[in-house]
């Protein structure tokens, strides 16, 4: 679907519109539920309806997917998030871009050590990746938060691609090197120029070179920019300076700000031609300044619309792998959110100073619950309104205090402190679920006004430089890898009679 600016603009309002109507639901901090009573901020007929429900409908309100019986308002809500939220289905690359050739499987030597996730991400992006760059000749291929290099060891060694790796971790980078000096290895053994390598250190099939680097824009950062700047002029030490120079940004899940940054280089530099950007971790977006991670579009800015943290958050959440999670596991969750939500309550009346900052304790019992998802089942209990037994349920809540307290360094709280507040939230700890799942739906509209506004931002170029192009594509298969939404933007370079528009079909 073709998104022009107007269009977008229109969205975004719509967007903001259903946003601000829900705003005390998807502002709401968890952790504050029953000292805050959240649940009172449903309406009661929802709440009734919800509270009947069973596990697997629960689980299915993140997809938008609603019950005849339910309230008519309540189906409308869920009609209107899955009206504003972008389709996350798998789109073939070779419908959007008719250049690009199909997927390649790619050799074991590369993918030893990959789990499925990351195989299927980088044959999708990599594929990608290869075909824009050749369209735009690409002299470089910055893979921007690079982690263990996985994505530049297929741009580098299967495609044959100049590639340099930069992320943040020297340990990454190590693992990086490390990984490329057997993966070369192998190739020149094939080649019958193992002596060579050793030798000389020159390989035939040369790796991406690599980097570490702190990418952002505070002071102690290296600006995206200057790392680019330090290319070029390696680049023209290397006596290519013929050459028109012209750089790919890539990034596989590049971790908030830094998605943003590409962007914003994109636009910046006219030696970077194409970005190929799939982001994550909206939580660590910022929102305080010029330079921040979102708003990044003048239409989102005049909307005047702050998230925060708990808009961020939630913005993570996926459906798809709400649906895959299974009952046991997701009552093992809603159990550790009202134990957190008791553990505030604990907070609030022991230790207030610390309560009102909603400090974070971490994933308590989360070995527990992977335990309880490999352990065979021929029936959920809890699927059916059966999620164990309160006497057990207050153990385990001593349990996550005495934990919880261990971390943040406070002392311990007697056990008749601890079942006063058991006995205070017990009635309404089924409700959790509800509100929690509820509360979910929104995730994908959020999502959809975060991935908005960086493609307007790049449209709003557009119209003022004409040689971009901009466009969403979701390049994963969302069951597989749930952050599938990649912005691809191109510029047409001087004298390059190959149209962007033509370049994104």
């Amino acid at each position: 679907m073709e998104w022009e600016e107007e269009r977008i603009v229109a969205h975004l309002e719509v967007l903001v519109a259903f946003l601000r109507r829900h705003e005390r639901l998807w502002r709401a901090h968890v952790v504050e539920f029953f000292q805050g009573r959240l649940w009172e901020i449903l309406d009661t007929r929802w709440l009734l309806a919800l509270r009947s429900a069973s596990m697997e409908d629960l689980l299915l309100l993140p997809s938008h997917i609603s019950k005849d019986c339910w309230p008519k308002t309540l189906q409308d809500f869920l009609a209107d998030a899955r009206s504003l939220s972008l389709s996350r289905e798998l789109m073939e690359t070779s419908k959007v871009f008719p250049f690009t050739k199909p997927c390649e499987s790619l050799p074991s030597v590369i993918t030893q050590g990959v789990n499925a996730k990351k195989l299927h991400e980088i044959e999708r992006l990599s594929s990608l990746i290869v075909n824009i760059s050749r369209v735009v000749n690409a002299t470089e291929i910055v893979d921007v938060g690079a982690g263990q290099g996985y994505l530049a060891q297929v741009l580098a060694f299967h495609h044959k691609l100049p590639v340099v790796a930069v992320d943040c971790s020297a340990h990454n980078t190590t693992v990086t090197n490390k990984r490329a000096d057997r993966i070369q290895r192998y190739y020149a053994s094939r080649s019958g120029k193992l002596d060579i390598v050793l030798h000389t250190g020159r390989a035939a099939n040369p790796g991406p070179k690599t980097a570490t680097c702190l990418l952002g824009s505070g002071n102690e950062n290296v600006s995206l920019d200057a790392f680019l700047s330090s290319i070029s002029i390696r680049k023209e030490d290397e006596q290519r300076s013929h050459e028109q120079h012209s750089i790919v940004l890539a990034g596989l899940h590049a971790c908030g700000d830094l998605s943003a940054n590409m962007l914003r280089t994109f636009v910046n530099r006219q030696d970077v031609t194409a970005v190929i950007s799939v982001g994550c971790c909206y939580n660590l977006l910022s929102e305080n300044d010029d330079k921040c991670g979102f708003p990044l579009s003048r239409g989102m800015k005049r909307l005047n619309l702050r998230l925060g943290g708990a808009g961020r958050d939630l913005g993570c959440q996926s459906a798809h792998r709400w649906k895959d999670i299974g009952c046991e596991m997701a009552v093992a969750n809603f159990d550790v959110h009202a134990f957190r939500a008791a553990f505030q309550i604990l907070l609030h009346r022991f230790y207030p100073g610390i309560a009102v900052t909603s400090p974070s304790v971490g994933r308590i019992g989360k070995a527990k619950r992977r335990k309880q998802m490999r352990k065979p089942s021929s029936e959920c209990q809890a699927c059916h309104g059966k999620g164990g037994d309160d006497a057990g349920k207050f153990v385990a809540f001593q349990h996550y205090s005495a934990e919880a307290l261990k971390r943040l360094g406070l002392p311990e709280v007697s056990r008749e402190d601890l079942a006063e507040i058991w006995k205070e939230v017990e009635p309404f700890q089924a409700l959790v679920a509800p509100f929690w799942s509820l509360r979910s739906a929104i995730a994908p509209v959020l999502e959809t006004l975060l991935l908005m506004d960086r493609l307007l931002y790049l449209k709003e170029q557009e119209s003022e430089v004409p040689s971009f192009s901009a466009m969403l594509l979701p390049v994963f298969d969302p069951s597989v890898s749930p952050r599938n939404m990649a912005v691809v933007a191109t510029r047409r370079k001087s004298g390059d009679k190959t149209s962007s528009e033509s370049l994104l079909g």
